[in-house]
C-alpha cells in the first residue's frame, strides 16, 4: 500500500523582554499534517478497504475502517442521534433510506488524528532566579471511549461494575451498541512540565564554580472535555485513537534536586 502525508510545521523562537535583571524567552510550535491511503492495490493482489480496531471483548465489532482515497484513523459506526422520549430506545440517523437501522447506515463518526497540534515554551530569568514551563495541545482528535462503551449502561449490571453515568439514563435497559455516542472529543491541553530554579550566588574559589537549586512539576494538568482517563491516546499502527481498558495512566511526578559544578 502507499499512505501519502501532507503537512506543515511553523516555529517561532523570541526573547520579547530582555532587559538587565530580566529575560523572557519563548518558542511556539504549531504543526498540522493530513495522511490519506493513496491505493492498497499492486499488481498481485487487489483489495479496496480493511475493516480494523476490532472490540473482541463482548462487543464482537470493528471500530474503524480503511478504504482507499480516505484518512488512516476514520472510525467508521452508526451516527447516534440521542435517546428517545422516554429515554428508553437509541435513536441513530438512517441513511439508506430503508425501514430500521442496518449494517448500510453505518458511516465515518470521527477521525484519530488532530486538526493541529500546538506548544508553547517559556522561560523567564531574574537574577538568580528561572521558571520555565512547557504548554501542549492537540486540538480536534477523536478518541473511542472503550470504558463507556463497555460499562456505561445496565447491560453489564451484576457481573461488572458500571460507570455512575449510566443513572443519567435510567430508563435504557438495552445492550451495548458502538456508535458515535461514544466517540468523543479528544482535544485537550497540556502543562507538561514547570521548572523553578535558583542559582546560589557564589564567591569564586577553587572548590564549586557552580550551584542550582530546582524544583520540577511533570504532567500537572489537562484540559479537556474528554471523559476518559486521558485523551492523549496512541496514534501509531491501523487503528488509532482507541483507549482500550489496557491504558495505563500517566502520573504526576515532582522533583527536587541540586546541581553541583566543581
Amino acid at each position: 500500500g502507499q499512505i501519502n502525508n501532507k503537512g506543515l510545521e511553523i516555529a517561532i523562537t523570541a526573547i520579547p523582554v530582555k532587559a538587565k535583571s530580566f529575560t523572557w524567552s519563548l518558542t511556539a510550535i504549531f504543526s498540522r499534517n493530513t495522511n490519506k491511503l493513496a491505493s492498497f492495490s499492486n499488481q498481485l493482489y487487489e483489495m479496496s478497504e480493511i475493516y480494523t480496531g476490532y472490540d473482541g471483548d463482548d462487543i464482537k465489532t470493528y471500530t474503524q475502517r480503511i478504504i482507499e482515497g480516505e484518512s488512516i484513523g476514520n472510525f467508521y459506526g452508526l451516527k447516534w442521534l440521542g435517546f428517545s422520549k422516554d429515554g428508553s430506545e437509541n435513536i441513530y440517523e438512517d441513511i439508506d433510506g430503508k425501514e430500521g437501522i442496518t449494517d448500510n447506515d453505518r458511516q465515518v463518526i470521527g477521525n484519530a488524528y488532530p486538526d493541529f497540534t500546538y506548544s508553547l515554551q517559556n522561560t523567564f530569568t531574574y537574577k538568580h532566579f528561572d521558571l520555565s514551563f512547557l504548554l501542549r495541545g492537540s486540538q480536534g482528535n477523536d478518541v473511542l471511549n472503550i470504558s463507556r462503551l463497555h460499562y456505561e449502561g445496565f447491560g453489564y449490571f451484576g457481573g461488572k461494575n458500571v460507570l455512575s453515568s449510566t443513572l443519567d439514563y435510567p430508563n435504557y435497559q438495552g445492550g451495548v451498541i458502538y456508535s458515535s455516542r461514544f466517540v468523543e472529543d479528544g482535544s485537550y491541553l497540556k502543562m507538561d512540565n514547570v521548572t523553578l530554579g535558583y542559582n546560589v550566588p557564589i564567591k569564586k574559589n577553587d572548590y564549586l564554580s557552580k550551584v542550582r537549586i530546582y524544583l520540577t512539576g511533570q504532567n500537572l494538568f489537562t484540559i479537556t472535555k474528554y471523559k476518559g482517563i486521558d485523551p492523549e491516546i496512541s496514534l501509531s499502527g491501523l487503528e488509532p485513537g482507541i483507549d482500550w481498558a489496557t491504558f495505563y495512566p500517566r502520573t504526576r511526578t515532582f522533583t527536587f534536586g541540586v546541581n553541583i559544578t566543581f
